[in-house]
């Protein structure tokens, strides 16, 4: 039976209705909760780290539930005038395909950090809203962060989860809207916090969980022109950003994934 049948059916048979159903991919159901955020969630760090070569799906970047030593930061430079394409992500009304699209080939982009766990022992649930917490350098005094969470399947497929963006220029409060902007310092360290689209997704053992950092996701997002200007500017105003991720001991920057505890 299909889901609006089911759910006419409960209507008739006098059936109270879950005040929360999601959808979990990965598992492939739907299931029915009684609240949202979820409970019984458990709020679970995963931390970058590298050695320093985080560029691209071939790099040495390490995303794990343990902090190390960190390693030296990640670099990468960001030019609005060649920004990362938008591939899948819940678009619509743009020219791009939505949902859970494959990653691989913008992964291949040198302006785009990739952290990468370990394959999975046992099965994960993450429900709910991730959040990043990045510790950032820049030599400009605005520019963009762009996060996304991917699912790495044994045949190397690297499905789009959520993602999220942050402007620097709002970092306090973003979803203040009197906010004051406020530049960035170059060369200083900033904590940005960014926030994910809400998701839920099984990340099944033999895959792994992977981490995409970079600066922009184009049309999805306006490309920021990393200069500071009330109206924005054009394209010929735009400066190239040279960025670092840092993920020290002093600069932990980290994933904090809403994971629900398999025996729930």
């Amino acid at each position: 039976m299909g889901l609006a049948a089911r759910y006419f059916s409960a209507l008739d048979e006098g059936e109270e209705a879950a005040p929360v159903k999601i959808w979990i991919m990965g598992a492939n159901r739907w299931r029915d909760e009684q609240e949202w955020p979820i409970a019984r969630t458990v709020v679970t760090p995963w931390y970058l780290s590298s050695g320093g070569q985080a560029n691209t799906s071939e790099g040495d970047g390490v995303l794990s539930p343990q902090q190390g030593s960190g390693g030296p930061p990640d670099a990468f430079v960001y030019d609005p005038a060649n920004p990362v394409p938008t591939r899948g992500g819940a678009v619509f009304g743009v020219s791009c395909v939505p949902g859970g699209s494959d990653q691989n080939l913008i992964e291949k982009r040198d302006d785009i950090l990739v952290y990468t766990s370990d394959i999975l022992e046992e099965e994960i649930e993450v429900t709910g809203t991730p959040f990043v917490e990045l510790w950032v350098k820049t030599d400009v005094v605005d520019t963009d962060f762009v996060a996304r969470l991917v699912d790495v399947h044994p045949d190397g497929t690297a499905r789009l989860i959520t993602d999220g963006i942050i402007r620097a220029r709002y970092r306090d409060d973003p979803d203040d809207l009197t906010r004051q902007a406020e530049p960035l310092e170059p060369g200083k360290p900033y904590l940005l916090r960014i926030e994910l689209l809400p998701t839920s997704n099984l990340f099944k053992a033999g895959h792994q969980l992977q981490l995409d950092v970079t600066s922009s996701c184009f049309p999805r997002w306006a490309r920021n022109l990393n200069i500071w200007d009330e109206w924005g500017g054009t394209l010929a105003d735009a400066k190239v950003a040279h960025q670092q991720v840092l993920h020290d001991e002093a600069h932990p920057s980290r994933i904090l994934l809403p994971i629900i505890p398999a025996a729930s």
